[in-house]
């Protein structure tokens, strides 16, 4: 099981470094590449009152198994991945609006309330491996999420780490 894990997120990746961007606007560094999310824990985020500059304490971030994949020519997947389990959750394409907000152009959630929808989120890149995002819930609640850009080129080393460090097994 571990091994079709493996294989599928190299597949994956692999389809992300071939990709190449197609946005018409240019912000660096891009949201192309594959992310993870982040479960934060108490007070996790600062704010210079000074510069407004926001910074992330990342020793209050615990990884967990759902990933977005920002891939070539706009495509969008969500999926959940466990050892003993596998699930795309979301897929569609995305359009950067600005350097701070884009949409997710959904044709399958695993949400009903999502399908068929434009999701248009707010971003910003905390450095170049974090970015917070925010989107209206189907509430009308603001929610909010960090993500973390995993190193291309290798995920067996990504899952290695987890494994030592006894998140997965």
């Amino acid at each position: 099981m571990k091994s079709i894990l493996t294989t599928l997120f190299l597949s994956l990746c692999s389809f992300v470094l071939n990709a190449q961007t197609t946005n018409d606007v240019s912000s660096k560094p891009s949201l192309q590449g594959v992310w993870q999310m982040c479960n934060p824990t108490g007070n996790y985020l600062a704010t210079n009152p000074q510069t407004g500059e926001i910074t992330l304490d990342t020793t209050k971030l615990q990884p967990v198994y759902f990933y977005k994949v920002f891939g070539n020519k706009d495509e969008l997947t969500a999926m959940f991945i466990t050892p003993v389990l596998s699930l795309i959750t979301i897929s569609g394409t995305y359009e950067v609006l600005s350097p701070n907000q884009y949409i997710e152009h959904v044709d399958y959630h695993s949400n009903p309330n999502y399908t068929n929808r434009d999701i248009t989120l707010d971003y910003t890149f905390i450095t170049d491996d974090y970015v917070l995002s925010s989107y209206k819930n189907e509430m009308g609640m603001t929610a909010q999420e960090v993500w973390k850009r995993l190193k291309q080129g290798n995920p067996a080393t990504e899952l290695n780490k987890l494994k030592e460090a006894g998140i997965i097994k």
